[in-house]
């Protein structure tokens, strides 16, 4: 029995002696693809982050237009409602003119 034990000890030596190289090659190259995805997975959230600030300035940028756009549509909006009550006041101006004129036009 003790010849058999070592008979396969010395077999599993002889397989782990021949699979060892390949084996190491193997473990080698899957330690270069996980390292190369560990840095691209670092650099993610970075990029994300870049790209989250950058959106945010846009955001706050064009916020910032629109309440500037609002602002003078506002006071747009004021100077049109002046200027159509300039507007009725000329008109009614006009014709309070018109009605005396041709009142004083009958009487002579």
């Amino acid at each position: 029995m003790g010849d058999n034990i070592f008979e396969l000890q010395s077999q599993i030596a002889e397989l782990k002696a021949r699979a060892a190289p390949e084996a190491i090659v193997v473990v080698e190259q899957q330690t270069t693809e996980l390292e190369a995805k560990i840095v691209q997975m670092k650099s993610k959230p970075k990029e994300s982050e870049r790209h989250l600030k950058e959106s945010q300035r846009l955001l706050k940028e064009s916020h910032d237009k629109f309440r500037s756009m609002e602002d003078q549509l506002l006071k747009l909006s004021w100077d049109v409602a002046k200027v159509r009550y300039k507007v009725e006041k000329a008109e009614e101006a006009l014709a309070e003119e018109t009605r005396a004129a041709l009142e004083k036009a009958r009487k002579h």
